[in-house]
């Protein structure tokens, strides 16, 4: 951190340096230090996306859910197919009770992906927010490609389980 730091005196009008010093803050715990950053990036150049991502990151973890929303929006309007920022979107929109909402941001992430390589978590959150929303049998097809991406968690295969009985699918 340092380093980082010494960096960031050095040129600090750079606002992919103070956005990378702002998320090892975040990284560290230090949630204030990641503000204040990813504010003076903003107020750098408010075009870049990383440092809307980082303002949203250290919002949520303080539990300004709403203001973290609004950051990612602003972020994922100059970046809009940035993956890191599409997943935080639908992790929040979920973490909100919103799964609807959660469905967008994760439809165009898993789009970018070849069939087969979608990322675990994003099909595992899909299944989820398609469990919320009362159509089991998408739930249980996401959960399923979910398990089959990786090392399947107990409550991963758990939640496979459910969902195949909430679609009927018993003897799968």
């Amino acid at each position: 951190a340092h380093h980082i730091d010494e960096a960031v005196r050095l040129d600090a009008r750079h606002a992919p340096t103070v956005v990378r010093s702002g998320e090892m803050r975040l990284a560290m715990g230090d949630v204030a230090a990641a503000l204040t950053r990813a504010d003076h990036a903003v107020a750098i150049d408010s075009p870049l996306g990383e440092a809307w991502a980082l303002r949203a990151a250290a919002r949520r973890q303080r539990g300004e859910f709403n203001a973290a929303l609004s950051d990612l929006h602003q972020a994922l309007r100059f970046q809009p197919h940035a993956a890191p920022m599409l997943m935080a979107e639908a992790e929040l929109q979920f973490q909100l009770g919103r799964p609807q909402r959660c469905l967008t941001p994760l439809h165009h992430l898993l789009d970018f992906y070849p069939p087969g390589e979608e990322p675990q978590r994003a099909l595992w959150l899909e299944g989820l927010a398609y469990e919320a929303v009362d159509c089991p049998h998408e739930a249980a097809e996401s959960l399923c490609a979910a398990a089959r991406r990786g090392p399947a968690s107990a409550a991963l295969l758990f939640q496979v389980g459910t969902a195949r009985r909430a679609a009927g699918q018993e003897d799968a």
